[in-house]
């Protein structure tokens, strides 16, 4: 079944009003019989030509214009770090735009920009700084250039 226009939905209902028939309306418009079928009840059932609503996961309503903005929002200014998923969503929604840090990390994904993970290092031991001066102080004179390292 075909996706009518409103401009079409309404000629099939005005020829119905006309006093047409269905066939009469399915070799006048071309379209499939069923379909004409469908508007004509539906028409006369509630009086409406809008689709009825579906059930089922909604389309993506992330505009280009929405996702410069995330990526705007996430980029490091000079001298501070980049910011959080959660913290750019909590800004667009002070700012009246309701998003999840999921979306705004898809959004910012499909753009390529790619998560900062800042590196483990190890914790220093207080014992190890010891040794490594005192190593340090002993091999002063040793000739570093004949090891492998």
């Amino acid at each position: 079944m075909a996706r009518l226009s409103a401009q079409q939905r309404a000629e099939i209902v005005q020829l119905h009003l006309q006093g047409e028939s269905v066939n009469a309306i399915v070799r006048q418009t071309g379209h499939d019989p069923k379909t004409v079928l469908l508007w004509v009840r539906r028409f006369t059932a509630d009086g409406s030509l809008q689709d009825k609503a579906r059930s089922g996961r909604p389309l993506r309503v992330m505009t280009p214009l929405m996702v410069s903005k995330i990526k705007r929002l996430a980029r490091a200014k000079k001298g501070q770090r980049s910011q959080s998923t959660r913290r750019v969503a909590a800004t667009l929604s002070s700012r009246g735009t309701l998003i999840s840090h999921t979306s705004v990390r898809k959004a910012l994904h499909s753009e390529g920009v790619k998560p900062y993970v800042q590196p483990q290092v190890p914790l220093q031991r207080r014992g190890d700084k010891t040794r490594r001066l005192r190593f340090a102080a002993e091999q002063k004179e040793r000739d570093w250039r004949c090891c492998v390292c």
